[in-house]
């Protein structure tokens, strides 16, 4: 169906990953491939939206936090953000001392930790019994290798 103003069509859709647009003519048809930057025309890229579920920080001002279907993210003292394991985050610890040492945990109760500021994880998993989809942990904090 024609727009009214002869203009065309913009569709606006969200999820946790970000916000998207996609626009036709008065007589195009939206396509799988016609997606594209959610603000068009801003200059600013696609707007990315992350949930986190819980986030720690190191003393150098080091955060790592898990994001929802968003993986782990890192954010570096001067405000670049990486993400550093894939997949589903959740719960996240880091050495207070050595922020190049960090915990995450995937699904399930599956936990990885890094000593290298997130470029390589090793898997710690723990023998659980009955783990939740999301299932939380903890570091000690003066024994930052215990969690």
């Amino acid at each position: 169906m024609p727009d009214p103003d002869g203009k065309g069509v913009t569709l606006l859709v969200g999820n946790d990953g970000g916000a998207y647009a996609q626009h036709t003519t008065g007589t195009g048809i939206a396509t799988q491939a016609g997606w594209g930057d959610g603000l068009q025309g801003t200059g600013t890229g696609i707007l990315h939206t992350l949930l986190p579920y819980q986030a720690s920080m190191a003393k150098d001002g080091t955060v790592y936090a898990g994001l929802q279907d968003n993986g782990e993210l890192k954010i570096t003292p001067d405000g670049t953000q990486y993400e550093v394991y894939g997949g589903d985050g959740f719960d996240s610890a880091v050495d207070p001392d050595n922020s190049k040492t960090a915990y995450e945990e995937y699904t399930n109760g599956a936990m990885s930790v890094t000593t290298d500021g997130g470029s390589t994880w090793t898997s710690i998993n723990p023998n659980l019994t009955a783990s939740l989809f999301a299932t939380p942990f903890v570091m000690d904090p003066p024994t930052p290798s215990t969690c």
